[in-house]
């Protein structure tokens, strides 16, 4: 894999963890610290982050720095994992009741 190829797969992993977690550039780059122009460049696979922001993405995400690398399709389930946690935090209390009656029955019908 080339450089170029990297920086667009890298891009497109930051920009779906971003818009999973319903945050837009403006506030990521925010929490990263850093411009929202050169967030931009990122998403788009011209700039690399710093080893710094690196750490700072993932904290922000929520996963090992490891898992912003992750763009075969053998990986799927894991990332979908990842999305699912991160979307449960963001849900009320209500919400997360739902949930957990729906996941409770799935494990019900598997007994079956």
């Amino acid at each position: 894999m080339n450089e170029e190829i990297f920086k667009k797969l890298f891009g497109n992993r930051i920009k779906t963890l971003r818009k999973n977690a319903g945050l837009t550039q403006e506030q990521l780059a925010e929490l990263v610290g850093l411009d929202t122009q050169h967030l931009c460049k990122m998403e788009n696979g011209i700039h690399f982050p710093k080893v710094k922001n690196l750490v700072s993405i993932a904290k922000v995400f929520q996963v090992d720095i490891s898992d912003l690398f992750v763009f075969d399709n053998a990986n799927k389930l894991k990332n979908r994992r990842n999305e699912i946690i991160l979307n449960i935090k963001k849900l009320s209390d209500y919400e997360l009741e739902v949930v957990s009656k729906f996941i409770s029955a799935l494990f019900d019908l598997r007994k079956k």
